[in-house]
């Protein structure tokens, strides 16, 4: 399997680590994601989806446990995403499975529309 190639988006109170473990795309997501960091969001969403496509992985998860918050600019990122992905329906290349943190209660609600919006292709742990 080639190497990962996932672009560094980390800066202004944003940090992103991608980690490659056989068959499954991992993004942790740290710190704050508000609107000075939606178009380093932007560059996120569409690496997971390029990276996802390229090394044929069966799996991306999202690991927002240490995301503090997430501006309604930056939810807009993953918003155009996954509608891509559940346009497909059944052809899509990989599911999408975001965690999240219990002392967050913001991520069950952002993540939940997310569900329903792709609820084909997302799940949710935590």
């Amino acid at each position: 399997m080639s190497k990962l190639q996932f672009p560094d988006v980390s800066g202004e109170g944003l940090t992103t680590e991608a980690v490659l473990d056989g068959a499954v795309l991992t993004v942790r997501l740290r710190g704050v994601a508000d609107q000075g960091t939606a178009a380093a969001m932007a560059v996120a969403t569409g690496a997971m989806n390029g990276e996802a496509v390229r090394l044929d992985v069966k799996t991306v998860v999202v690991d927002l446990r240490g995301l503090e918050f997430m501006s309604s600019s930056c939810v807009k990122s993953f918003v155009t995403w996954l509608a891509a992905l559940q346009e497909k329906g059944s052809s899509a290349e990989y599911v999408v499975k975001f965690v999240l943190d219990q002392d967050y209660p913001w991520q069950h609600r952002t993540v939940d529309a997310l569900r329903r919006l792709a609820p084909d292709i997302v799940s949710v742990e935590g």
